[in-house]
């Protein structure tokens, strides 16, 4: 996710529009030749990829960089504008899932940039209402609504507060229906993105592109969090329509040249396609009383699934196929409407390939995944350095915010136990030399990395996702401290008051 408070301060008039896009001929400013031929081959190259006969009345360019309010964050919104009563009414429903799916398709697919700002392809009714500024056509190169420099005031506190609302609404939303009857998550989906949609419609009717309503959309577009509700979304999608096309079926149905393509992404994703190819199967061996050996294969299986998110809290990345394995295996295939079988076969194999291949993943994502070896490698020197290695392994960005937090954290629980800040009673076997700091089992810990590694493991094992997605989603201190997960900590609202205080410097434990 981008950082929320540079997002915000990024909402300001520009002098002039994008100098990139635009030339001044003498009069008003018209779209460069160079940019126009461009963006009309990427548009015929969309409705090409959408397969289906529409007739297109107009192709247009919108948003930030058609106007004065463009920044480092903005993108080209280019609408291929498209007549909508060609098709019958009864399938019209199925027409709109069907674009939005392509759309979100071919801009995984494609990453293209025009002098670095990524181009984002749409299909638009052009019955629906448009509220835009700065709206410019380029199929007939003219503006169709010619931006004008307008005196605003924005108010950044207040936009970054409702971000934070509605960032708190998606997560919540996500995390509820994930479990639901695909209708019933789809229902609460769709409802969701209808206010939001509400939401920012009536504050373009009531203040324009500079409404506060509309910038908080922009900032929710822009950190990534409209793109998280509408993945999230089309993943049910997918399974409730049974959609199948893109990387998930170029590699299930042997399309031989697109995989060499997509695995030339690392050596990870082809060395776990080897492993998909092979036939092989693995499985929990628990179960029949056998002994679980150890498998360099299932390293590779269990780096996917921490990336997707599946944690393994309590063994980590350590090859052996036991039942938490076997826990987050079922979890994938439920999630992916595979057989829930808790083993990983040849199918199972090829989806987690796709989908980490659908995610753009890379060799450089590796860094980001904790593996239990890795906390005997850490350095641990100051107080900031322990709570940036907490950052790291539980995947969280290291920011003023995130490290703000575990200050007061610190302040609020004030015990005293050895390497162990925030008093976890975690029994790390690992740690042979560990005692207890008092009689509710509260650890001294032998060295700062196992402190480290009972954190880390404590905070992924389910019971406080509040605080650990408030991490790892940057949304601020003072957010994070109202998370109820603190109480089941047992720290409660104690850090919320440490940060009304203003008072977050204990003593350093580290010299």
């Amino acid at each position: 996710m981008k950082d929320l408070q540079n997002i915000i301060k990024s909402f300001h008039l520009q002098e002039n529009l994008n100098s990139k896009i635009w030339k001044n001929t003498g009069g008003e400013p018209k779209m460069d030749s160079k940019v126009r031929e461009k963006l009309l081959e990427i548009a015929n190259e969309f409705i090409e990829y959408l397969k289906v006969d529409i007739i297109v009345s107009d192709v247009i360019m919108t948003g930030s960089l058609a106007n004065f309010n463009w920044s480092e964050y903005s993108d080209i919104d280019l609408h291929v504008i498209a007549d909508f009563t060609q098709f019958p009414k009864e399938d019209l429903p199925l027409y709109e899932e069907l674009f939005k799916l392509k759309k979100t398709l071919f801009n995984e697919k494609h990453n293209i940039k025009i002098y670095g700002y990524e181009v984002e392809l749409y299909v638009q009714n052009e019955e629906e209402s448009h509220f835009s500024s700065g709206v410019y056509s380029v199929l007939t190169d003219e503006w169709l609504t010619k931006p004008k420099k307008e005196d605003v005031t924005i108010d950044t506190e207040l936009v970054k507060s409702k971000v934070k609302e509605w960032m708190n609404k998606i997560d919540t939303v996500i995390q509820n229906v994930e479990n639901e009857p695909l209708d019933r998550a789809k229902i609460l989906i769709d409802k969701l993105k209808d206010k939001i949609k509400k939401y920012r419609t009536s504050g373009l009717q009531k203040g324009g592109e500079y409404s506060d309503e509309n910038l908080v959309f922009k900032s929710l577009r822009r950190n990534g969090y409209i793109e998280k509700l509408f993945d999230f979304e089309i993943k049910h999608v997918d399974k409730e329509l049974s959609l199948k096309e893109g990387l998930f079926d170029s590699f299930l149905n042997n399309d031989v040249d697109t995989k060499i393509e997509l695995s030339k992404k690392s050596t990870f994703l082809e060395e776990l396609k080897k492993i998909a190819e092979s036939g092989k199967e693995f499985k929990n061996l628990k179960k029949s009383g056998s002994k679980i050996p150890y498998q360099k294969e299932v390293e590779f299986i269990q780096t996917g699934l921490q990336f997707l998110g599946y944690s393994l809290p309590k063994w980590g990345i350590d090859g052996l196929f036991g039942p938490e394995t076997e826990s987050a295996t079922k979890k994938l295939q439920k999630d992916y409407n595979l057989n829930v079988t808790g083993i990983f076969d040849e199918k199972t194999l090829k989806y987690l390939y796709s989908v980490l291949v659908s995610k753009d993943f890379s060799d450089d994502d590796l860094s980001k995944i904790q593996k239990q070896s890795d906390f005997s490698q850490i350095s641990v020197g100051t107080d900031k350095q322990f709570y940036e290695e907490i950052l790291k392994g539980i995947g969280a960005p290291i920011t003023d915010e995130n490290l703000k937090f575990f200050y007061a954290w610190r302040k609020a629980e004030g015990g005293k136990a050895t390497n162990n800040p925030f008093n976890t009673t975690m029994n790390l076997k690992s740690d042979i030399n560990k005692t207890n700091y008092n009689k509710i089992g509260v650890k001294n810990y032998s060295t700062p990395q196992y402190g480290v590694e009972s954190t880390v493991k404590t905070l992924l094992n389910g019971r406080y996702s509040c605080i650990v997605n408030g991490l790892k989603n940057d949304i601020g201190s003072e957010e994070i401290s109202r998370c109820s997960d603190l109480k089941t900590w047992g720290t409660g609202e104690l850090v919320a008051k440490v940060i009304d205080s203003g008072k977050l410097n204990p003593p350093p434990i580290y010299a």
